[in-house]
């Protein structure tokens, strides 16, 4: 598939996240640079090939230097850099990487999901893996009182991981 063999590009380039696989009893693998993956990259690649997993990304790094200032609701949309924390050129960069990766690997994706904030749908669209959705539903715990406090995001965020993805498709979420 593609210039890259599996663990190339899905280990080199991916780096971290999760997969959640929606079953009677969800499985959750992670991968990471420095975990053992309980399954072989090729095994895994074969497995992501079929669908029917969630897979979870952090947004890409960003510009420390700057930070975020929410004091209202729907302040955390702003892709000001003066008001919230961007994506860094690295991180651009490597949300390209990564949907380059996923491509050249054929996984199937189908629906590509992301924070509202600017720099979580920035790093969906970077990635090109399809029209990306923001959706409150995986949102920043550091504006929960936004959203009914801390259990609520997270009640919210686990169930939207937990719901199976279109047959034969993986979903992309990527949130904090």
């Amino acid at each position: 598939a593609g210039e890259c063999s599996s663990s190339g590009c899905l280990v080199g380039v991916l780096c971290f996240f999760f997969f959640f696989h929606v079953t009677a009893t969800t499985r959750i693998y992670t991968l990471s640079l420095h975990d053992a993956l309980p399954i072989s990259d090729i095994d895994l690649v074969q497995t992501l090939r079929e669908g029917g997993f969630n897979i979870y990304f952090r947004h890409a790094a960003t510009d420390w230097s700057q930070s975020d200032q929410v004091g209202a609701r729907d302040d955390w949309l702003s892709c000001d850099s003066s008001r919230m924390r961007q994506l860094s050129a690295e991180g651009r960069q490597t949300s390209i990487d990564i949907g380059n990766a996923i491509r050249a690997l054929e996984l199937p994706i189908g629906k590509v999901m992301a924070s509202p904030y600017c720099r979580t749908v920035e790093t969906a669209q970077l990635m090109q893996l399809g029209v990306v959705e923001a959706t409150t539903d995986v949102m920043n715990l550091r504006v929960a009182s936004y959203f009914g406090g801390r259990a609520a995001i997270i009640g919210s965020a686990q169930m939207r991981l937990s719901t199976r993805p279109a047959a034969a498709t993986n979903a992309v979420i990527v949130a904090h």
